[in-house]
């Protein structure tokens, strides 16, 4: 769950689908994987629910709580612009 744009990989770019999907933009999601709360709508809640499990699994147990870790992928970061604009 959380593959909204389908290229097998749960990251920074399905949150930036989602975000668009749920906005109203001409950006189709797979569904199956959009629900990321499931209580069967895919909605801005969505959005906030796989942005929080994306954080969760950047997060390792040697980090501090709440710390990202510095490791991450820098292919899927990308300045807010880069993702939603």
């Amino acid at each position: 769950m959380g593959d909204a744009n389908g290229d097998g990989e749960v990251n920074n770019k399905d949150v930036a689908t989602l975000f668009r999907h749920v906005s109203g933009s001409n950006i189709k999601c797979l569904e199956e994987n959009c629900d990321i709360n499931g209580d069967g709508d895919i909605n801005n809640k969505d959005v906030v629910a796989l942005f929080r499990k994306l954080s969760e699994m950047q997060t390792t147990e040697t980090d501090e709580p709440g710390m990202i870790n510095d490791e991450t992928d820098s292919e899927d970061s990308g300045s807010f612009n880069d993702m939603f604009g």
